[in-house]
This record gives structure tokens, C-alpha cells and sequence, in this order.
């Protein structure tokens, strides 16, 4: 079973991996591990600064995404698996679509996400990824409920 886990390093994100990691070790499958680093779009008003502005925000960026991955690396090998590792530039603004067309290219069968615990007006404004990708899933989607104290007893 090939799972692919959606990780940008929150507390949510390092519960869902803990959650496909278990998953993988007990189905002995494959596991992709995959970050976003988001393409930034410059304002025209930013003028003959925009270039190197640009070059270092990508720069940063990239960087972030590369520590975010480190993170998810060493977390995968206290469980003795050294996954495969994705860091997709982003050139949607909607994430949900990105980690979908991210799963369906590693032919993925089961997406591994975090949850998050969203204010009303916050789930209002912003949606939930996590529910749009379940909805415009074609493959099995498992959200990793968050920790509390009463799972951590368990």
C-alpha cells in the first residue's frame, strides 16, 4: 500500500505521520512523504526591487521546506523507515487540489493528513483543507485526529 502523508511540520502534520508511519509498519507499505513550498507571487508595484526580493523570498522558502522535510526525516527513521520525500512547489493557491494532483502522480492509495481545530469564523473564511480534500478525493483519506490528553494515555 503506497500512503502519502501531507506534512508541513505543525502538530497535526507530526500526528498524521506518527499515525502513517504505524499504518505503514503494519501493512509493511510505502510511504511518501510530502511538503508544499509555496510559489510566491511579487505585487507589480514593487518595481525594479521585485527581482532579488523574489529570488530571496523563493530562497527562504525553499529552505523551510527543506528543514520542514529534515523534521519529517528524522521522526520517520525513530521508526525505522526511511520514506520516499516530495517537496512540490505550489503553483495553486488551493491546497487541497495541490496534495490530490500530489497523490494521484505517486499513484498513492491511501492520503494521510492532520487535523486542525479551526475557530467558526476561521473555518468560515478559510474552509478546512482536510474537508475539501475528502470531498474531491478519489482515494481513501484518513485524518489524524489531534492529541489530547486522554490519547496520550492509551
Amino acid at each position: 500500500m503506497k500512503i502519502m502523508v501531507a506534512f508541513d511540520g505543525t502538530n497535526s502534520s507530526i500526528n498524521a505521520l506518527n499515525y502513517a508511519l504505524d499504518l505503514k509498519n503494519s501493512s509493511d507499505g510505502y510511504l511518501i512523504i510530502y511538503s508544499i513550498s509555496e510559489n510566491k507571487v511579487i505585487p507589480p508595484y514593487f518595481g525594479e526591487y521585485s527581482g532579488d526580493f523574489y529570488n530571496e523570498m523563493v530562497e527562504k522558502d525553499k529552505e523551510t521546506a527543506e528543514s520542514v522535510m529534515d523534521m519529517a526525516m528524522q521522526i520517520a527513521k525513530k521508526h525505522a523507515v526511511t520514506p520516499d520525500v516530495e517537496i512540490v512547489d505550489m503553483p495553486d493557491v488551493d491546497t487541497a487540489d495541490t496534495i490530490l494532483k500530489t497523490a494521484y502522480k505517486f499513484k498513492a492509495d491511501m492520503i494521510v493528513m492532520g487535523m486542525r481545530r479551526l475557530g467558526r469564523v476561521e473555518k468560515f473564511i478559510l474552509g478546512s483543507v482536510s474537508a475539501k480534500v475528502i470531498e474531491r478525493s478519489k482515494i481513501p483519506v484518513l485524518v489524524a485526529p489531534p492529541k489530547t490528553e486522554e490519547t496520550e494515555k492509551k
